[in-house]
């Protein structure tokens, strides 16, 4: 059984589905060593020795779940919007008739993606090297990397 985030997961629709909301991030907190706190556990609570909280934020995020209601990923919305119109300006110009089987929609496709890339950095898949599981997080396929360049407006040093 996999746990549920009531953040992010969603009642399973039984299908792939992408949703624009807000999500809530914790903001990590650069500290050096000089700025860490050890707490004094003699006097546990005070104005001195007080509980570092992590601090939040919000942001709008298009999720994409899976057919069971699990978020597997987010983009930014215009990320989203980028990949949405470059999906079907492919489908409607035909180049979605030379893939076998052809996609479904924009949705199954990128929880694929997101599910394969997260089976090839999982800690747990043995049958990848350590070398190639660092490439996954590096390399995308060249005609992924064009749609990225051309649409989403990535460039080299954004990707890398």
């Amino acid at each position: 059984m996999q746990p549920i985030n009531p953040q992010t997961d969603i009642i399973p629709t039984g299908k792939c589905e992408i949703r624009v909301r807000e999500v809530s991030f914790v903001i990590p907190k650069a500290t050096t060593r000089a700025e860490d706190h050890i707490p004094d556990h003699a006097n546990p609570i005070s104005i001195e020795n007080k509980a570092m909280l992590p601090q939040f934020t919000s942001k709008t995020r298009a999720c994409i779940y899976s057919r069971d209601g699990k978020c597997v990923g987010t983009l930014s919305p215009e990320l989203f919007q980028n990949l949405n119109r470059a999906f079907h300006s492919a489908r409607d110009s035909g180049q979605h008739t030379q893939i076998s089987p052809p996609p479904n929609d924009v949705a199954s496709e990128l929880v694929g993606l997101l599910v394969h890339r997260q089976k090839c950095i999982s800690q747990t898949n043995k049958s990848i090297s350590q070398e190639v599981k660092e490439s996954y997080q590096r390399v995308l396929p060249i005609h992924i990397h064009e749609v990225l360049q051309n649409w989403a407006m990535v460039t080299k040093e954004k990707s890398a």
